[in-house]
């Protein structure tokens, strides 16, 4: 583990609002598209 590695896409922000000023994907809708997709959505 080395914080070099890690990207955007690895991590999600915990409340709307952090993902707001961060610019990073919500926790709620990281899956959300393939979720969507399995259950027919």
């Amino acid at each position: 583990f080395a914080p070099e590695h890690i990207t955007r896409d690895d991590i999600a922000a915990l409340t709307r609002e952090a993902a707001d000023v961060s610019g990073i994907q919500y926790i709620m809708d990281v899956d959300r598209e393939k979720v969507d997709q399995i259950l027919g959505g």
